[in-house]
């Protein structure tokens, strides 16, 4: 039985006029298995693990890395699974950091360049990133958390504008890492303050170009946006079939980057 855990964009690839569209998933064994959609035929793959540990989540598809699929083993390593190889490869660093089981997100300045970031959340609840840069190569950073009564919780959310990311902390707040002048800096962005409804420990999605969506404790869920490129303001509660309040309310409460 395959459980799907992929959270990144499909990869299609066009040759002539026909158009595939592959999917990854991950079994409960353990191994990575590959889906490829073609003509409204299905085709399975086993792509197995690497040699040394059984994989635990898809952490990026494609979008860091062209035919590159990024897993987490259940060891809490990184590994790289090639699609054109299919050879597997561990991403070696130090053997105190244990990454936790959960999808990561990718920042690159552009598509033309290999430059860019893995950022993913450790199992001690600090902020990691594996980072490529032209001048320096491969390198890894690790940020911590936002203070240190407070860890991150979940997995990142998306990324904005190419320098900020948005996560949940441990105390139901949510926080951004933000670059300001070449240097990444944390801003608590609490949580609406109507009815002070704490933020869930799952991950937060982008609803617009400038908004993310994040769900609230009892259920429901809030919207946070970017105005004026320059402050995150709550918005609006939504309430939702799980929530146990239908009823929906609006905040504004700006949260300025500087």
């Amino acid at each position: 039985m395959l459980m799907e855990v992929n959270l990144g964009m499909d990869y299609q690839a066009k040759k002539g006029r026909l158009q595939l569209k592959t999917l990854f998933f991950v079994s409960k064994s353990g191994k990575l298995i590959k889906l490829v959609v073609s003509l409204n035929k299905l085709k399975w793959k086993d792509c197995r693990n690497p040699p040394d540990a059984e994989v635990a989540c898809i952490l990026d598809q494609e979008l860091f890395r062209k035919n590159i699929v990024f897993v987490i083993g259940r060891n809490g390593r990184l590994y790289q699974y090639n699609k054109v190889t299919d050879l597997w490869h561990e991403l070696y660093h130090s053997q105190h950091l244990v990454l936790s089981q959960s999808p990561g997100t990718v920042i690159r300045p552009s598509l033309k360049t290999l430059s860019g970031s893995l950022f993913m959340i450790s199992i001690e609840g600090g902020l990691v990133e594996y980072q490529r840069s032209s001048m320096y190569g491969w390198n890894w950073v690790e940020h911590g958390t936002p203070n240190r009564d407070v860890t991150l919780v979940g997995s990142p959310g998306p990324s904005f504008e190419g320098n900020q990311l948005f996560f949940t902390g441990s105390d139901g707040k949510v926080y951004l890492r933000y670059m300001h002048k070449k240097s990444w800096k944390w801003k608590d962005c609490g949580f609406p303050y109507v009815g002070n409804k704490l933020v869930a420990p799952t991950r937060p999605i982008q609803f617009s170009k400038g908004s993310v969506i994040f769900q609230l404790r009892d259920g429901r869920l809030a919207e946070i946006q970017l105005v004026e490129k320059r402050k995150w303001v709550w918005s609006q509660i939504i309430g939702t079939p799980a929530s146990l309040c239908s009823e929906n309310y609006w905040s504004t409460v700006p949260y300025n980057l500087s």
